[in-house]
């Protein structure tokens, strides 16, 4: 026969094991419920990391295409146009090789940190030329 008391502790355990089990999200950042987070992909072309989701932040080094990454937080930021962008920040898993052919046959840039924020689909000029290229490639 259960006590009352203890069946009052049971359900009360219960209750808090249940609570536990529920994914830990970070409520004041909603971004750490967008579905990309976690997910893996390639980089379509040599990419600059920052330190933050803006352009002009401290630069952390530069990546090279088919560098294998895992996309660990999203955010949108107001972008120069008025409008927004979206920004990965993303943890270099494997390493590609330039397409630069003045960095032939390197990995990544000597001193290259391996984690850091990059637009996800910045402006790319080539030339006279400007366009938008997406940077990562999802699995």
């Amino acid at each position: 026969m259960t006590r009352p008391a203890n069946a009052a502790r049971t359900a009360a355990n219960t209750v808090a094991n249940a609570a536990n089990t529920v994914p830990n999200t970070n409520r004041s950042n909603p971004s750490r419920t967008d579905p990309r987070i976690g997910k893996t992909g390639t980089l379509t072309t040599d990419t600059n990391l920052r330190e933050s989701p803006d352009p002009e932040s401290t630069w952390l080094g530069t990546h090279y295409r088919g560098a294998r990454i895992r996309i660990s937080d999203v955010t949108s930021v107001t972008n120069s146009e008025g409008g927004t962008s979206v920004w990965f920040r993303i943890e270099i898993t494997s390493f590609g090789t330039s397409v630069d052919p003045n960095n032939y046959g390197k990995d990544k840039d000597d001193y290259s940190q391996d984690t850091g924020w990059v637009n996800s689909f910045p402006y790319v000029y080539e030339g006279n030329r400007k366009y938008r290229t997406q940077l990562v490639k999802l699995d």
